[in-house]
């Protein structure tokens, strides 16, 4: 997480917030997953005769995983993206009166 503006937090708090974040980071991890499992099971699992995936249901699944974790990838990158476009806006109106629209 190397870059983050830390607002001259001593080291200790650094560290907690980088505990935080990472505590955060883990729980969307798990979020994204259980949403990517309820979903994807629900949209193509439809036969429980066997404990095992027929496979259209097998070929449904990896295609709908797959899907998600781009979707899921792209709303990250885009987040990222405005997020580096609020910062340099930040720093570039820092020390004005807050004239500086897009």
């Amino acid at each position: 997480m190397a870059g983050l503006p830390t607002g001259g937090l001593s080291s200790e708090d650094e560290k907690r917030m980088m505990g935080i974040m990472q505590e955060m980071q883990i729980q969307d991890s798990m979020r994204l997953y259980n949403e990517l499992v309820a979903t994807c099971f629900q949209n193509c699992v439809d036969n429980f005769r066997s404990s095992k995936l027929e496979g259209k249901e097998e070929a449904c699944v990896v295609h709908c995983a797959q899907k998600y974790l781009k979707a899921a990838a792209r709303a990250g990158q885009r987040f990222a993206e405005q997020q580096q476009q609020q910062m340099m806006g930040l720093s570039g109106s820092s020390g004005s009166s807050g004239g500086g629209s897009k």
